[in-house]
């Protein structure tokens, strides 16, 4: 019965629920790059182009193909409107 006790207590103990500095970093990049994604897929001037997204210490990068100089400059003001973006570089040619 004392063994079953011990046991039933052990599987009861703290996980981490803390994370390292690079988990949080990588969550943060990996949430603002998909927020970024899903406001270039709403936004009516970029959801048809194919634009890439990748973000790194709070700059987002942009690379792909727009239609328009318009199309282009609707992608980076969508991608710096959220809250840890420090800056928006803009890799898109107009085809």
């Amino acid at each position: 019965m004392l063994a079953s006790a011990a046991l039933a207590l052990s599987a009861c103990s703290a996980t981490r629920t803390q994370k390292s500095a690079g988990e949080q970093h990588n969550d943060t990049v990996v949430t603002t790059t998909v927020k970024v994604k899903a406001a270039l897929a709403a936004n009516s001037d970029t959801k048809a182009h194919q634009i890439n997204v990748a973000t790194a210490n709070g700059v987002v990068q942009l690379r792909g193909f727009v239609n328009s100089a318009a199309s282009r400059n609707a992608a980076s003001e969508a991608a710096r409107g959220f809250g840890g973006v420090k800056s928006v570089r803009s890799e898109l040619d107009v085809k």
